[in-house]
């Protein structure tokens, strides 16, 4: 009850924040971006005190998430490929090693993605197709079918990946019937990943017992 409270106490002081410092701070010789708001606000708009603190929050929040960001694939490139299939009996050294390098080359990826990719939204809107595409079908899947294969899903998330990445080239985009010109990936992801995943499926030995039985009946 007190984080849904607090929650919502500070969602409302953050929007407020953002509405009212967009009303002050819109017009003038240089028009505010809707990023910029809250931190221009904190810095023109508020006591001294009061915004160093809130400035200090805004600093906090970016980089808590940015760690949030390249830990989470930093753990997963670790976990669920080196360890499981490049080097299975490493040290905890070793897997130490490993995981701080594979954090910062993601951050210099990251970072160089910020400073070069030309809009940081179509990468998002990239990875949230992605994972509606490619990977929500498979996590269905694996819990209302019987007959799909580890090896399907592979299928599936590659092909909704494929389609996801490529969609919007110029060479991609000659061949489609004209009425998918210009649409979003979702859609055609979608389909080529739920296609893939029953194709490969149906190919591929169905899994075993003991690996049903880890999902109930």
């Amino acid at each position: 009850m007190g984080w849904i409270l607090g929650t919502v106490l500070l969602e409302t002081l953050i929007v407020a924040i953002a509405v009212i410092g967009s009303a002050m701070y819109q017009t003038g010789e240089v028009l505010r971006q809707p990023y910029e708001i809250i931190p221009y606000t904190a810095r023109h708009g508020l006591p001294a005190f009061m915004g160093a603190v809130l400035l200090g929050a805004v600093f906090a929040k970016v980089i808590s998430t940015a760690s949030n960001y390249l830990f989470s694939p930093a753990s997963n490139l670790i976990e669920d490929v080196f360890v499981r299939y490049m080097a299975p009996k490493a040290s905890n050294k070793q897997i130490l090693i490993i995981s701080r390098l594979a954090v910062v080359l993601l951050g210099c990826w990251a970072l160089y993605q910020a400073i070069y990719a030309p809009s940081i939204l179509a990468k998002m809107l990239w990875a949230y197709t992605i994972y509606s595409a490619a990977i929500t079908p498979v996590v269905l899947a694996a819990f209302y079918s019987r007959r799909v294969t580890a090896w399907g899903a592979v299928g599936a998330i590659g092909a909704g990946t494929l389609v996801t990445l490529t969609w919007d080239l110029k060479v991609v985009q000659a061949h489609v019937p004209e009425m998918l010109v210009g649409r979003d990936a979702i859609f055609p992801a979608l389909f080529a990943a739920v296609l893939a995943m029953i194709v490969v499926s149906l190919l591929t030995p169905p899994p075993a017992e003991a690996q049903l039985a880890q999902f109930g009946d």
